[in-house]
């Protein structure tokens, strides 16, 4: 049996055990593969472990997706700040998520990148992404300079 965690952020508080279970007994029932409805069908029971994991009031869920929608708008929107000799568009993301008087807010980039505070959290979240990419990753000796480029980096 395999021992389950939530990662770190996760704002989950059902039994994580109960939830890892439910979720490979689910996989092995559904020709061993999980599909997002898959996982919602098997949490719609009150009893199901994964049942609190999910929002069940259809107007407070509503809500919450179309802001997982307007995150993911902000998330894919981009500017063209270049175009290089071959006519390829360097972009970058036009908003970026940061922290902003207690909440988490997207900002134009270019505000931003001039602002001291803004850039470093910023920058923060690129080194601990390069963290997690690394932790993921660890295993795959391919990778052995990539993680040596991310441990410079971070140290």
């Amino acid at each position: 049996m395999m021992d389950y965690v939530w990662k770190a952020g996760s704002f989950l508080n059902a039994d994580v055990q109960k939830v890892g279970k439910k979720l490979e007994e689910t996989r092995e029932q559904n020709g061993g593969v999980l599909t997002p409805s898959v996982v919602v069908k098997a949490a719609k029971p009150k009893k199901s472990p994964l049942h609190d994991c999910f929002e069940w009031d259809d107007s407070k869920a509503a809500q919450q997706y179309r802001e997982d929608q307007a995150r993911y708008v902000l998330r894919h929107i981009a500017v063209v700040y270049d175009i290089d000799s071959t006519g390829n568009q360097k972009t970058v993301r036009a908003f970026v998520n940061i922290m902003d008087d207690e909440n988490r807010v997207y900002q134009n980039i270019l505000v931003a990148m001039q602002n001291v505070d803004m850039r470093q959290q910023i920058l923060n979240r690129a080194l601990r992404e390069l963290g997690q990419f690394r932790e993921r990753y660890h295993e795959l000796e391919e990778l052995a300079q990539v993680h040596a480029a991310i441990d410079a980096v971070a140290a």
